[in-house]
Parts: C-alpha cells; structure tokens; sequence
C-alpha cells in the first residue's frame, strides 16, 4: 500500500472494509464490460462505494472507508496547495496534487459520529509512525481539541512537520479556545506550553522570512 504513505489507514478491522472494496470495484468493472480489469489494487482501493454500500457499512467499516478513500477530488488545486516545511498558517495548506477531500456523505457521517470517531483515532494513534494527511484533516475538520496532548507530542518526535503547528492554530481558532479556556482543558503547564511552542514557532518563522 506504498501509494498511501502519506495517508494513515487504520489496522484495526482494516480486511473488511478493503474486501468491500475490491469486491464492488470488480462487480462493477465487469457490469460495465471491462474485460482488461487492472491488477493495480490501488484503483479498487479508491473505489467509491455505493449509497446502498456505503450506507450499509457499521460505523467502524464507514471510519476505516473514510480514512482509505476521500470521495472528493479537485485536480487543480491553484493556492489550495499545502505548503510543507514552509511556515505555519491559519490554515491547513497542501502541497500534495490532487486535492482529496472527504465528500458530503462522509463530512455527514463523520461529524454525527464525533465521539465515537474520537475514539477510532485514539485507538489509532499508537501505531502511527506518523500523522499523515487525512489524519491532520480529520483532527481539523472534527476540531478534536481532545487530541491536543497527542499533537504536542508529536510535534516532539518531529518538529520540522511545520503542518502539525498549523493543525494546532486552526483547531484553536475553530474552538475560539482563549488561554483560560487552554487551561480549563489541560493543566496550566501544558495550556502554557502549547502557548509558547506555537508563538515562538510563528516568531522564528517571521523571522526567517
């Protein structure tokens, strides 16, 4: 799965939802007469599901679809790109062409199922060896302020990933979070932290320009 390497798929009931996957992908290309069908998994992978599919699937098959296979694409993505490595902004930019993006179906799902996604990514998290794309965009998109802790953390392991500031900046802007509001959820020293690494970040990068 070396095309996903900039995507975390999650392990957990992963063999499900990919054997939906391939077994709609191939149903419909032989529907359609396609005789010539590519032994690339990777199209079949990015197969869009069915509403009737789709909406069969239990929550935890739905997450793992979502996380696998973004419905929305734009090829030209003009300034939409993120910048990586670059600087940190208020919002969350790509470099990565074409731009994926989660459809209205999926955006539905995922922000219904808030807690329980939650709960998919902390369980996620441990195995990641890093924060990829659909990961930064779901934490963004849920504005998972939960999952603070674990950013800095991260940050730690890899503070040149100058996307995972970014991240952070827009999750505060989106929660409207104030320094009394950072310390209501996390301790002070923490709330104090999380102040200072992202100031002193924009002020080096300021700096630098």
């Amino acid at each position: 799965m070396d095309q996903y390497k900039y995507k975390n798929i999650p392990i957990i009931d992963r063999k499900s939802i990919v054997s939906t996957l391939l077994r709609e992908y191939y149903i419909d290309e032989l529907v359609s007469g396609n005789e010539t069908l590519s032994k690339d998994r990777y199209y079949a992978l990015s197969h869009h599901l069915s509403a009737k599919t789709f909406n069969s699937l239990n929550n935890r098959d739905r997450f793992n679809y979502c996380m696998m296979t973004q419905e929305y694409y734009m090829q030209n993505c003009g300034s939409l790109g993120r910048f990586k490595s670059t600087g940190i902004y208020g919002a969350f930019y790509r470099s990565d062409l074409p731009l994926e993006y989660w459809s209205d179906r999926q955006l539905q799902f995922l922000h219904k199922n808030r807690k329980e996604i939650i709960g998919y990514v902390d369980q996620m998290w441990s195995d990641l060896k890093f924060i990829g794309d659909n990961t930064k965009d779901l934490l963004v998109e849920l504005i998972m302020w939960e999952e603070i802790p674990k950013i800095l953390q991260q940050i730690e392991l890899s503070p040149q990933d100058n996307s995972l500031y970014s991240v952070l900046v827009q999750i505060m802007m989106r929660a409207k979070f104030t320094i009394l509001k950072l310390q209501k959820y996390m301790n002070n020293c923490m709330a104090l932290s999380l102040i200072l690494l992202v100031r002193s970040q924009v002020q080096r990068k300021t700096g630098q320009q």
